[in-house]
């Protein structure tokens, strides 16, 4: 009985660390840059391109949610293994989610951007 509840563990902790969780992960994160970004706006009154940034916004998300289906078809093709298609989705997200901060700060004021903490 021990032992199954070990196994369980194991596969839960599995299961909730693979790349699939990470990529919601970043989904709502792209989702939480907009609403920072769009709220500020509101509150502080922070002047920028609101079109512009709504093609960002929306851009970043359609490629964080395509990211999968292109890992998928790049495994296919190439024969790559899951654990190394996982760790290709990782850096993928990661850089579509380091282009969005850097495209937020260049379309609300470059260095004096009241978001560069962002590309922290």
């Amino acid at each position: 009985m021990r032992q199954d509840s070990s196994n369980s563990l194991n596969r839960l902790y599995r299961v909730a660390s693979g790349a699939a969780t990470l990529l919601r992960l970043r989904i709502v994160e792209t989702v939480v840059f907009f609403v920072i970004v769009f709220v500020a706006k509101e509150i502080a009154g922070f002047v920028y391109p609101t079109l512009a940034l709504l093609l960002l916004f929306g851009c970043g998300l359609v490629m964080q949610l395509l990211g999968p289906m292109m890992i998928t078809l790049g495994e296919r093709r190439m024969g790559l293994e899951s654990d190394h298609a996982d760790s290709v989705l990782i850096t993928y997200s990661s850089v579509i989610d380091i282009l969005l901060a850097v495209g937020i700060v260049y379309l609300t004021g470059t260095i004096e951007s009241p978001f560069l903490f962002l590309l922290v």
